[in-house]
């Protein structure tokens, strides 16, 4: 039977069949479309729960935060400018130890080269009384 079909009738089987297989591809597209639409869609886990509010914020309340945070931040500055203050203090303090720290070995580093000096004059002294 298929070796007595002609290339012309398989040319038309398979136009056929692709039809049939393009009819089919649409009307389930065209299914899934419409069951789509029929179901709501619902994202989990929530992103956002909006609830009614029960109590509203006044002027006063909002005032009363505002005052609240200024109040808040200025303690913050006075304790943050109370440790930069005690830094600064510290570092005054090392800088002093330093510099006194430095005044002392200059003072010795001056006796020692005096006293090399005068050193030097004995043997010079000493050298050209011997000669």
């Amino acid at each position: 039977m298929l070796a007595q079909i002609t290339p012309a009738q398989w040319s038309g089987f398979t136009v056929v069949l692709t039809a049939l297989i393009a009819v089919a591809a649409n009307i389930a597209i065209v299914w899934g479309l419409f069951k789509r639409s029929d179901r709501r869609r619902e994202i989990h886990p929530q992103p956002l729960e909006i609830k009614e509010a029960t109590q509203f914020a006044s002027k006063k309340d909002l005032d009363q935060l505002a005052a609240a945070r200024q109040a808040d931040m200025k303690e913050l500055e006075i304790s943050a400018r109370a440790r930069s203050s005690a830094t600064y203090d510290k570092i005054d303090e090392i800088r002093i130890e330093l510099t006194q720290a430095n005044d002392a070995t200059r003072a010795e580093m001056q006796k020692g080269f005096k006293d090399m000096e005068r050193a030097l004059g004995r043997l010079e002294g000493k050298i050209d009384r011997s000669s």
